[in-house]
């Protein structure tokens, strides 16, 4: 009886540092992945961006932005939502849709305003999901979900307007 009660804590033990080492393990994978991954490629070709460091280097500068100037040679739209936002995911498969279509012309980039706060609020995105489109400093948006076929009409259209200019 004694060699199980043993037998069963030495198994408990070994069962709990494993545990403990794996997920101390994998909590060193993500932050390395973090700091190596500062942006995302999404299959879709949209690209999520995960730090301030990744929003200057593909955007703007802090200097920047409250008046986004993107310098950028090819026109870019950015969408900024959060994850708990409901419009935000209605919006999300038009946006994809849309990211795909116009891949290689137009650069689509995510922001999450959780992760990111301080630009959402320096930028002033007030409300989700905002979509904010560039073209070489110029600039329009889209505030809000306005309904499937509208929003994509509406989507459509200022997209366009930056391949025209």
């Amino acid at each position: 009886m004694t060699k199980k009660i043993i037998s069963w804590c030495i198994v408990l033990l070994f069962v709990c540092f494993s545990c403990g080492n794996q997920s101390e393990s994998a909590e060193n994978q993500d932050n390395q992945m973090d700091l190596e991954s500062q942006t995302v490629v999404l299959e879709n070709g949209i690209v999520e961006i995960k730090t301030e460091t990744a929003f200057e280097d593909k955007i703007a500068t802090p200097e920047y932005w409250k008046n986004i100037k993107y310098q950028k040679d090819m026109p870019c739209v950015i969408d900024f939502y959060a994850t708990w936002c409901g419009p935000c995911h209605k919006i999300s498969p038009i946006y994809d849709k849309l990211a795909k279509e116009y891949e290689g012309k137009i650069t689509f980039y995510r922001v999450d305003v959780d992760i990111l706060p301080n630009i959402a609020q320096t930028v002033g995105i007030e409300g989700m999901p905002t979509l904010l489109f560039f073209k070489q400093g110029v600039n329009d948006q889209i505030l809000g979900f306005l309904g499937e076929e509208e929003t994509e009409a509406q989507m459509r259209q200022k997209l366009e307007t930056l391949l025209a200019e």
